[in-house]
């Protein structure tokens, strides 16, 4: 087989074979990214806090305080949020210490692209 037609053939496989949308859903990767997204907020909030970033969200906004006040609190909300549903996750697997064990198995498909790069139901 030529190069150009090895190159169609893997083009079209990769059309075939999209990234898993379960790739990262495992326990470890849903607590680094709550963490990542609450610290973010956090970051938000603090910045916002302070006086320069006050100042700075009023002048983006042109001095409305009601909309400075909701974004504010949009990010202290969704902060709070990631917090709940964290300790939500920590008190289910500290009632069933198997399903840590056992989390990532509960998703079909949760293998797939991850370990090796293959793909889960089809063969190489």
């Amino acid at each position: 087989m030529n190069a150009a037609a090895e190159k169609r053939r893997e083009k079209a496989r990769n059309l075939r074979f999209r990234k898993p949308a379960v790739k990262d859903l495992n326990l470890g990767s849903i607590r680094e990214q709550l963490t990542d997204i609450e610290e973010a907020c956090a970051d938000v909030h603090w910045y916002c806090d302070s006086e320069d970033g006050w100042d700075t969200l009023l002048n983006a906004l042109d001095g409305n305080d009601e909309d400075a006040w909701e974004f504010k609190l949009a990010f202290a909300d969704l902060e709070g949020e990631c917090e709940r549903m964290r300790e939500d996750m920590e008190r289910v697997i500290d009632w069933d210490a198997t399903l840590e064990d056992h989390f990532d198995l509960f998703f079909a498909g949760i293998g797939a692209g991850s370990v090796g790069g293959g793909y889960w139901g089809y063969d190489d």
